[in-house]
């Protein structure tokens, strides 16, 4: 992820409900074993959502916002 490997860990902590410090430890791996739902799926939404958020609130970024998002299209693993 370009944004960082913290920022996708603190994406993903937010989804499963872990405290998002940006480390994975073991309070992240219970909460990502104990995940109902499509854990992939929701991901690949929040990333979208972090990169939509992102452009918006700074303009000078938008002109990448086409690019990240078809790079998080062709990342999905299915």
């Amino acid at each position: 992820m370009n944004a960082g490997p913290k920022t996708a860990i603190k994406i993903l902590q937010r989804l499963v409900g872990a405290d998002d410090d940006g480390y994975i430890g073991q309070e992240t791996t219970n909460a990502i074993a104990n995940f109902q739902d499509d854990i992939v799926e929701e991901y690949i939404k929040r990333r979208k959502l972090f990169y939509v958020t992102l452009a918006q609130e700074k303009p000078k970024l938008r002109v990448f916002l086409k690019g990240w998002l078809k790079r998080i299209d062709t990342c999905q693993f299915k």
